[in-house]
């Protein structure tokens, strides 16, 4: 891992604790991050968990979403859990991970998500043949403080991780300080909300184009197809036009 790459995860380390609240990194790793995401309506108190993967080639390349809760809803693979969303597909090297978090909230909010009920297979119970013999209890005590020491280790790179994520948190805030200026702080909440109106704005267009679909399918009658198409263009309308304006207000600041 370079060091650029490791100050890239530093920052979006510190943009998710900000601005994706409830993600976590899983087991240490500032490459993968985990959360959950709150059933809504008939499924209200549910938790769908979600797993966020940060390619080597980032912010070049999307992260990699999938849901790790069997999930039923119009922009997860059934079979896979992989998440698709147009902001992933129209990817920015400017856009964050939080983005994507962000986008994915706001399709989950409109067209809430349902548990997917998989048939269970059944695990085979090895025989004795298949297993081997017991294992005597000697050897079990071994396997025993085998693991114990594999954890104990685990432990110390976690917090030798945890140490290196604030040495690089302290390096990236003076690097900022120097670079940014005055000028550049004073343009971060305007650019800051138009990548959140851009996200919110590629959200409403996948849910006007997996209403489409559902119509063209026949899943949707035309009354509600019309009813839900104007409300979705409406809102689509308006965080295009603070879009616009915001754009202005950047360019020429």
């Amino acid at each position: 891992m370079t060091e650029d790459f490791e100050l890239i995860l530093a920052r979006e380390a510190q943009l998710m604790y900000e601005r994706a609240k409830g993600f976590t990194p899983f087991k240490g790793d500032l490459t993968i991050w985990r959360g959950e995401i709150a059933g809504r309506g008939e499924y209200r108190g549910l938790k769908f968990e979600v797993e966020v993967k940060i390619p080597p080639t980032f912010p070049f390349d999307p992260p990699i979403i999938r849901m790790i809760s069997p999930t039923d809803h119009p922009n997860v693979d059934p079979e896979t859990g992989r998440v698709h969303l147009s902001i992933l597909d129209q990817w920015k090297p400017e856009y964050h991970v939080y983005h994507a978090i962000n986008t994915l909230k706001g399709v989950f909010a409109k067209v809430p998500p349902r548990p997917l009920f998989k048939k269970p297979q059944k695990t085979p119970i090895p025989s004795l043949s298949e297993s081997g013999a017991e294992v005597p209890p000697s050897e079990f005590l071994d396997r025993i403080a085998a693991l114990e020491r594999q954890v104990k280790e685990l432990q110390r790179k976690l917090q030798e991780k945890d140490e290196t994520i604030a040495s690089l948190r302290s390096r990236l805030t003076t690097h900022a300080e120097v670079a940014i200026g005055t000028v550049q702080t004073s343009m971060k909440v305007p650019v800051d909300e138009k990548l959140e109106l851009e996200s919110e704005k590629i959200a409403i267009e996948d849910l006007i184009r997996s209403l489409e679909e559902k119509f063209e399918a026949g899943e949707i009658d035309p009354t509600d197809y019309t009813r839900l198409y104007r409300k979705y263009k409406k809102q689509w309308y308006i965080v295009n036009k603070k879009l616009q304006s915001l754009r202005g207000e950047v360019e020429s600041s």
